[in-house]
């Protein structure tokens, strides 16, 4: 059908998908090649791209069919306007799937008209393996504790992985540098993969370089190529979703500028075949019940790790402030202490709880925030109330008028030296004399709290 959409610019073309073997390790290597017409000039060029394991798993590769790398470019095609054509076949089923319920809905909400081009071979036959990420975050350790032990078999977890297709390049990590994440990571698996007493496949990958793939838009694409290049192992694959329900008010509309945890509910579904089952573990459930699920889970105590910013968990950034005020408002903060830095925690929390109130509306934060109301926190009450005084002060100050300006600062007297909110207005009030007598000298105490205030989050790491 037609959608009105712009005809594709440009041509992805696999040439080649070889298997290779050397020192101890087992690679597929895809010969790619990119054209593209701009300003009625043809620009071209070639990439070769591997996904490699070690050597005892290279018996999962797959080579005979171009799947894997089809749904790789899926995400780049449909957004900057690629048609795919491939050498290598395309298993029927997946082809089914793609072309006629994942494409339509896509372009028709995309920018972009796109066609797949390739012949078709018959599916491979399913494997035996039912696997999960292992990054150790809250999702991948929610989604192992779920099904580690699940009482039936076929759906019980037999392989754990560790992808390297794109995460480690992350521009958060630019602190320590995204290597030493990646080696840290894997490290930390191999020992969390121990304890959890499952194989842990470790991978690697060039595609997200040579792709230059933006990890945050394409992962979702990138980690089903990855279990897709292992299509023997898998029977199904348990992909541990974001912490947000976008399953009750599903759309795709505009999904080339959303997150794909936006339409993972879709995509992996239509990602799977009779041979292969993409499962979305936990797509209805916030982050906070899933902390609240691993909270008492011997594995999550030990190994949780989900820092923006450094190899170790800061526990400053803003992930492991969610995590430690979630940790906090169910109770359950003592348990983390192998992982998390408690004694800096309940020094600085005044500062944490400020952050979940600032991103209270936001839902990476909503959940812990209604949470910890519910609990009545002083901490957060009192930055609740402080908060509301300052708004307060805000509208009266607004309004330029002298009694006004007298009642905003009868407001944020109280709370002067509190927060730096009030000292910052109050601060506004003495240089100006409004609502006040004036005093620079007044005004410039009332900023030197803040100086200091901000050395001290400095110091603290913030």
């Amino acid at each position: 059908m037609d959608y009105g959409k712009k005809r594709a610019v440009g041509k992805f073309n696999i040439s080649s998908i070889d298997f290779i073997e050397k020192d101890g390790k087992a690679r597929v290597v895809c010969k790619l090649k990119r054209t593209v017409v701009k300003k009625n000039e043809t620009e071209a060029d070639e990439k070769s791209l591997f996904f490699e394991v070690p050597g005892e798993y290279g018996k999962y590769l797959v080579w005979e069919r171009c799947d894997a790398f089809v749904v790789l470019l899926l995400h780049t095609a449909l957004s900057e306007g690629y048609d795919i054509t491939s050498s290598i076949p395309m298993s029927s089923d997946l082809y089914y799937n793609i072309t006629e319920y994942l494409l339509p809905p896509f372009i028709k909400n995309g920018k972009y008209d796109i066609k797949i081009d390739v012949d078709v071979a018959d599916p491979l036959p399913p494997g035996e393996g039912v696997g999960t990420g292992l990054s150790c975050g809250v999702d991948s350790l929610h989604a192992v504790h779920a099904y580690v032990d699940y009482p039936i078999e076929d759906y019980r977890l037999t392989h754990l992985c560790i992808n390297n297709v794109g995460a480690f390049g992350n521009h958060l990590y630019w602190k320590v540098g995204g290597e030493n994440v990646r080696r840290n990571s894997y490290e930390r698996a191999r020992k969390a993969a121990a304890d959890i007493g499952l194989p842990l496949i470790e991978t690697e990958s060039n595609v997200a370089k040579a792709l230059r793939l933006n990890h945050i838009f394409t992962h979702s694409f990138s980690s089903s190529f990855a279990i897709l290049c292992m299509r023997k192992l898998w029977r199904c694959y348990y992909y541990a979703s974001a912490g947000e329900d976008f399953v009750t008010d599903f759309s795709i509309r505009g999904w080339y500028e959303n997150k794909p945890a936006t339409y993972e509910p879709f995509l992996l579904r239509v990602l799977s075949t009779p041979g292969l089952r993409f499962y979305s573990v936990g797509e209805i459930e916030s982050r906070l019940d899933k902390i609240s699920d691993i909270a008492d889970y011997d594995i999550a105590r030990k190994h949780l790790y989900s820092c923006t910013w450094d190899i170790e968990n800061c526990g400053v950034c803003r992930k492991c402030i969610r995590n430690l005020t979630s940790l906090d408002a169910l109770g359950k903060l003592d348990n983390f202490s192998e992982v998390y830095d408690l004694k800096h925690y309940r020094e600085h929390k005044a500062y944490h709880m400020w952050k979940v109130y600032e991103n209270k509306d936001e839902w990476f934060f909503t959940k812990v925030f209604e949470k910890l109301m519910e609990n009545e926190d002083p901490v957060l009450k009192e930055v609740v109330e402080i908060a509301g005084a300052m708004e307060r002060f805000d509208e009266l100050w607004e309004r330029e008028d002298p009694e006004s300006d007298k009642e905003a600062v009868r407001i944020a007297m109280p709370y002067l030296n509190r927060a730096k909110g009030p000292n910052i207005r109050m601060a506004k009030a003495y240089e100006s004399g409004r609502g006040v007598k004036k005093s620079h000298d007044k005004a410039m105490q009332c900023l030197e709290y803040c100086l200091q205030s901000y050395r001290e989050d400095v110091a603290a790491g913030f």
